[in-house]
């Protein structure tokens, strides 16, 4: 087995954990040689975001940062999409088993991750090592050195627009440019449209009303119309699968898990629909066959009724049950295809910290976005560093990572714990372009 080292072929890419210090110089125009080409060939591009895949999973497990490998998914899953569909399209079927390969060994690190076992994290990122350069392998030596110079970029912490190498200083406030480019294939806009093999539909027992309680049936298809069973999917976060479910003005949400009935991929759940309009869900699943995340879209029905307009509104903060949830980014504002750190605050009566958030689905807290497009679907969790018991309490602070490649409008979600009941916060969130 090589070493967990070779997750990061070229030389010289410095670990996440260790601060990178640079030497005061006046600002200068990054290198030629660290600006981007806009031709890169899907190949090339799918090649540089599995290097920085690679790198960032490997920075993530050192630093003990394990709830930062929950978004390498969006990267993995493009990477090996483009790569994995144009070796079956050329027949290279040994390239498409190794794409496979690899994105299942990512898959097992995610579910060590997110049970925050460290030791099980090094075990098989050691594991996936000699996966990510076994895909390496299939490619000529010039697709390689341009996939890793493009990898190799990075960005000003505050003007992202200024590209080069690491440690090179902004031409326009000289800050060390310490930020990861993140690079993405070609015709892959938004989370949305990435490759995916599961299929989602939804009946209902009754026409929805509003108010009324209604049963409704889950069914779940992969890869030829094949029913999907519960032993092909991955539990993650406690469920093997959260089912996501709003109306069109993004304003009644609703987490739900279906179980499964007696015909096989068919999942029974029940709902209370509280406004007029159409519903849509996705399925959130990982399929054991990829290894990768899915979003799987639905429609759910429609509640008699005109439905209610998206209504854009940008609460920084909402109170619910005695409780104040405030939202701050880190520095912001939030920009597409930029992570970005945010933070919830829970006061309670007074303005006094709250520190009493009861696990939920293994986390203190889950928050999910829906895009205006009403297509995009974010779903994010808060950085912890530790497995939960039934007893830990969470809180004031809760601490996420936002990542959205398509600008726009966003209406945010917070579900929490307290008493033993759900509690849903809505916030709203402008991704600029």
């Amino acid at each position: 087995m090589r070493p967990v080292a070779s997750l990061v072929v070229a030389a010289g890419l410095c670990s996440a954990v260790a601060a990178h210090a640079a030497t005061p110089r006046a600002p200068a125009a990054p290198s030629p040689a660290a600006q981007a080409s806009p031709g890169e060939p899907p190949e090339v591009r799918s090649l540089a975001m599995l290097r920085q895949v690679a790198a960032s999973l490997e920075e993530s497990v050192a630093s003990g940062d394990l709830a930062a490998v929950h978004y390498e998914d969006m990267f993995l899953y493009s990477a090996v999409g483009q790569l994995g569909g144009s070796a079956l399209a050329a027949g290279r079927t040994e390239l498409h088993r190794a794409v496979g390969a690899l994105a299942r060994a990512v898959s097992d690190l995610h579910a060590a991750a997110d049970a925050f076992d460290r030791e099980a994290c090094r075990a098989r990122l050691a594991s996936a090592a000699g996966l990510f350069d076994g895909v390496r392998s299939f490619f000529e030596p010039a697709a390689l050195a341009a996939a890793d110079a493009l990898a190799e970029r990075f960005t000003c912490p505050m003007h992202p627009e200024v590209i080069g190498r690491r440690g090179e200083a902004c031409a326009k406030c000289g800050m060390s440019l310490d930020a990861r480019s993140r690079v993405k294939p070609h015709d892959q806009p938004s989370t949305g449209v990435l490759p995916r093999i599961v299929d989602a539909t939804i009946r209902t027992e009754a026409p929805l009303a509003a108010g009324t309680e209604v049963g409704a049936v889950l069914k779940l298809t992969a890869l030829g119309a094949q029913p999907l069973a519960l032993a092909d999917l991955r539990e993650v976060h406690t469920r093997k699968i959260h089912l996501l479910i709003v109306d069109e003005s993004l304003t009644d949400y609703h987490h739900e898990h279906p179980t499964a009935t007696q015909t096989p991929g068919e999942y029974r759940f029940r709902f209370t629909p509280r406004r007029p309009g159409r519903y849509r869900a996705w399925a959130d699943v990982q399929p054991l066959l990829t290894g990768l995340q899915e979003y799987a879209r639905a429609e759910v029905g429609s509640v008699p009724g005109a439905g209610g307009a998206l209504e854009k509104t940008y609460p920084g903060a909402g109170e619910l049950e005695g409780l104040r949830y405030e939202l701050s980014l880190d520095g912001g504002p939030a920009r597409a295809r930029q992570p970005i750190g945010a933070r919830v605050h829970v006061s309670g009566a007074g303005g006094r910290a709250f520190a009493g958030l009861e696990p939920l689905m293994g986390a203190f807290a889950h928050l999910v976005g829906f895009h205006e497009d009403r297509r995009t679907i974010l779903h994010m969790h808060p950085l912890e560093s530790r497995r939960l018991a039934p007893e830990d309490r969470g809180g004031p602070d809760l601490s996420f990572r936002i990542y959205a490649e398509t600008p726009g409008y966003y209406r945010l979600f917070l579900q929490v714990q307290v008493g033993g009941q759900s509690k849903f916060v809505p916030f709203g969130l402008e991704v600029a372009p």
